[in-house]
């Protein structure tokens, strides 16, 4: 009589005692590696945040240090990067393996865990500080079209309060879309800061709003690179 058990029964899947201990493997790598050079949590947090694949110049210009000091940093854990290679130059794009995300995302390891409300706030405030955003069409780009999902799951502080009352970017035309995000986010906060900002974003969107059914002239970009309609 012929068995009807199927002839190969390996099965390539890992089992979950297998993939916990390589789990443990990976954060013990990491581990090591931020605790030698604890700038290396920086640039995996902001890997992990940002909403486009970034280079390693633009986590360079995030943090103010040398593309060069990144590449060297990210050697230790290579392996985790997807592809498992370290990057060539400072426009190759850093991605993270699946691998490595389970390590930055689990609560248990707290000395790997990116805190995303901590690291969308840091880069909210990047994105608004324009004047200090060095002039790489890269960061230009990605501050135009990303600031304001960074703010709204940013963690509240007066740092970013400050960064939004500097800041000519959500009053801008190109901006208008996304102020009731930011509105709605400011009234869930509810202080006397986000209160005032909240005033002067509902002026400006209904101010944009008129002039855009007008077909009036606005000014979308400010100093040598206005650019009016």
């Amino acid at each position: 009589m012929h068995s009807l058990e199927p002839r190969y029964r390996s099965d390539p899947r890992p089992t979950p005692e297998q993939a916990f201990d390589t789990c443990e493997q990976d954060y013990y790598v990491v581990h090591h590696a931020v605790v030698l050079n604890p700038q290396l949590h920086s640039i995996l947090a902001l890997v992990r945040t940002l909403y486009r694949t970034p280079s390693s110049l633009q986590i360079a210009h995030l943090l103010d240090i040398h593309w060069e000091t990144v590449l060297e940093s990210l050697m230790p854990v290579f392996q985790l990067l997807d592809p498992p290679a370290p990057p060539e130059h400072y426009y190759s794009d850093i991605l993270l393996s699946d691998r490595m995300r389970k390590v930055l995302v689990n609560p248990c390891y707290s000395a790997t865990y990116v805190h995303l409300p901590r690291w969308h706030a840091f880069i909210a405030v990047w994105c608004l500080n324009r004047s200090d955003i060095r002039h790489d069409a890269r960061d230009i780009l990605y501050a135009s079209d990303f600031w304001a999902q960074h703010v709204c799951k940013a963690r509240a502080s007066q740092e970013l309060w400050d960064a939004l009352r500097r800041s000519r970017l959500p009053c801008r035309l190109g901006s208008h879309a996304v102020l009731p995000w930011i509105i709605t986010w400011l009234e869930r906060v509810d202080t006397e800061d986000t209160r005032e900002l909240i005033m002067l974003y509902r002026t400006t969107h209904r101010r944009t709003t008129g002039a855009i059914a007008a077909g009036r002239r606005i000014e979308i970009m400010g100093g040598s690179m206005s650019i009016q309609f």
